[in-house]
């Protein structure tokens, strides 16, 4: 599957993004902090909507549901949940655009740091 995802990034749009902002994941007990981004957040969808397509293809199961470009900033261990304050407190910030430059396919292991698999540069590296 990785080889396949090669090209999807390669025929990238060039994309510049910022975070602005910030909300919390969950529902009844939100755990995750994040910081949003904007931008060129189509540009984005539609390389996540191809990437998404090129995993299927390959047999690996997708989660069906909207993307939301964000940041992850923390995540709260067991019951607790993520402090609505640091969220407000994001609130009207706005940090430096970027021009993407690369992907990066990360692994996230439960409960340890996550690891970086793999990267493509985009066609504006």
């Amino acid at each position: 599957m990785i080889g396949a995802l090669g090209p999807v990034v390669a025929g990238a749009p060039p994309m510049t993004l910022q975070l602005d902002g910030a909300g919390r994941f969950g529902r009844r007990r939100p755990r995750v902090l994040w910081a949003g981004v904007v931008g060129d957040v189509d540009a984005l969808s539609v390389v996540a909507d191809r990437l998404a397509a090129a995993a299927r293809h390959a047999g690996v199961p997708v989660e069906d549901r909207p993307l939301v470009p964000h940041l992850t900033l923390g995540r709260w261990p067991g019951t607790a949940q993520a402090d609505p304050q640091l969220t407000d407190a994001l609130v009207g910030e706005h940090g430096p655009a970027w021009a993407v430059s690369e992907v990066v396919l990360w692994r996230s292991p439960l409960g340890r740091p996550y690891e970086r698999v793999t990267s493509w540069a985009t066609h504006q590296a």
